[in-house]
């Protein structure tokens, strides 16, 4: 049976660490993140995107809060850094041609190609039976920087004239910095809670074109970084079937955030965007003493945030055929069109000897983005659907460890050949490669 920590060791506090992680989180966390499921990481830090995210059972250090906040009952107390490098490529164009007097497609690839995502846990044992600790990491996905304004140069294009210059992109980054407590009560249960303080950031340009079907006009796009405090919370268990076989809950609620006041005319209801409610549930099995897999079922509430479930205009709406609560900005207004979104991994870990550890995992999500739904995909790329991931830990002497993980992302689409700008097809790709290098040391 691969070995999960008791809980008999105890710690004294390091305050030392405390303070050196929460610099650590306010200084990197909120860095511009691309991610994979919509805009959550398949997991956090180097042993969970290993496993591609298989955690909510399988618990393996104190980043765990972020799939399960039970985890930290289950883990040894300790300190984790994480730093995944993240590379991806994203193309966009909208294809113009024959549309008036345009005479050639508008396509670009996005600039923005390297990002870093940070993370650290924490956690120390206060008795035998509870755990405190802390987590903080990174979120986003809809970062991309073109260097030619898809709809504004369509539309010049169209109507004959000369296309002035001009930028499309937006950034969005989320820091969520989760503390929590875990206590194990008897023998089978593990109970977990973790309040969720997130910082979010967002900026866009390039969208004056919509500016007729917006509630405000002036507060829609190219008005820099708007940054936004939210909270919300997590609770999890973890219920061990037996001694090698253990099921795993959480569930996250909404983040509910401020109004951003820079773009009340681009979301809805005068400029809200909330980070969307989610649950898993997963089982993890020891194989054997040396091997043990993992599997996660996680569902992703993005279609109940108005903002990001809304549809998008109509062909008649884009054309001005458009009521006042629809409008971007509106009380019921016009959004990405993102669906509710399904996340299934499956990961290994093997453990050949005390020191060397091996990881493998897949992540499979469905299409997030309909291909009706297309019209803003270059600007806001949807996920990939299919991720294969690898890694690898060793322990050092007094307690150190150092661990790397390899994500693959497969090139992914959404297209829709005719879409509600002026009946032009409209495509979004692209793919993501990631490089993830951690260190723990056990107290």
């Amino acid at each position: 049976m691969r070995r999960f920590p008791g809980i008999g060791r105890t710690i004294a506090h390091q305050r030392s660490s405390w303070y050196w992680l929460a610099s650590l989180a306010l200084v990197f966390a909120a860095q511009p993140v691309s991610a994979i499921n919509g805009y959550f990481m398949p997991g956090y830090g180097a042993k969970s995107i290993g496993v591609a995210g298989a955690g909510v059972a399988m618990p393996q250090d104190r980043l765990t809060t972020a799939n399960n906040p039970a985890g930290m009952a289950l883990v040894e107390t300790g300190l984790d850094v994480s730093t995944m490098m993240l590379h991806p490529q994203r193309e966009g164009s909208l294809d113009c041609t024959g549309i008036g007097r345009c005479d050639r497609p508008v396509a670009d690839r996005s600039k923005r190609e390297f990002f870093v995502v940070p993370g650290f846990g924490y956690s120390r044992r206060w008795r035998e039976d509870f755990t405190f600790g802390v987590s903080s990491y990174a979120n986003g996905g809809m970062n991309t920087s073109y260097g030619r304004d898809f709809y504004g140069e369509a539309a010049q294009r169209i109507a004959g004239k000369t296309p002035t210059p001009g930028k499309l992109g937006v950034d969005f980054a989320q820091m969520i910095i989760a503390p929590s407590v875990a206590y194990r009560a008897g023998r089978h249960w593990v109970f977990g809670i973790a309040p969720l303080l997130m910082m979010q950031k967002f900026s866009v340009r390039g969208l004056a074109n919509f500016a007729p079907l917006s509630v405000d006009g002036t507060s829609l796009t190219n008005r820099g970084a708007d940054y936004k405090l939210g909270g919300g919370v997590r609770v999890g268990a973890i219920y061990l079937i037996r001694p090698d076989v253990r099921f795993g809950a959480q569930y996250t609620s909404p983040i509910f955030v401020p109004r951003y006041t820079k773009y009340n005319g681009l979301f809805v209801d005068g400029g809200k965007l909330d980070s969307p409610a989610n649950f898993t549930v997963g089982l993890s099995w020891d194989i054997s003493s040396a091997l043990t897999v993992g599997f996660d079922y996680q569902r992703i509430f993005y279609a109940d945030v108005d903002t990001i479930g809304n549809n998008g205009p109509t062909a008649a709406e884009f054309a001005g055929n458009i009521a006042a609560a629809r409008r971007l900005g509106g009380a019921k207004g016009l959004g990405f069109g993102w669906d509710n979104l399904s996340v299934y991994k499956i990961g290994a870990i093997y453990k050949p000897n005390e020191r060397l550890t091996w990881r493998a995992g897949w992540n499979h999500c469905e299409k997030l983005v309909p291909d009706s739904q297309a019209l803003l995909a270059p600007l806001v790329p949807a996920p990939m659907q299919n991720d294969m991931t690898a890694g690898l830990s060793y322990r050092l002497a007094g307690g150190h460890e150092i661990s790397i993980a390899y994500m693959h992302s497969f090139w992914s689409k959404t297209e829709n050949k005719k879409s509600q700008f002026f009946g032009a097809p409209v495509k979004a790709e692209g793919g993501v490669d990631a490089f993830n290098v951690g260190y723990a040391r056990d107290f």
